[in-house]
């Protein structure tokens, strides 16, 4: 899924709730710009999650199949 497919349901939805013209493209942009200081948040999230991430017996014991040696 690429930003174009997004971009697409974030038009759809508007179209829906009425907006049209100048309206529509404000409306639209405000949406875009949201989405992306929220994938934004998602990424610097994940990634402080990964620099605390400790191994420990129980993660080891769920993804042992995916992990290796």
């Amino acid at each position: 899924m690429g930003s174009d497919h997004f971009s697409d349901m974030i038009l759809a939805d508007l179209i829906q709730e009425g907006y049209e013209g100048k309206e529509l493209l404000g409306k639209f942009r405000e949406k875009q710009t949201a989405l992306r200081g929220a994938v934004q948040h998602l990424i610097t999230e994940s990634g402080d999650a990964a620099r605390q991430y400790k191994k420990d017996s129980q993660t080891e014991e769920l993804f042992t199949d995916v992990m290796g040696d």
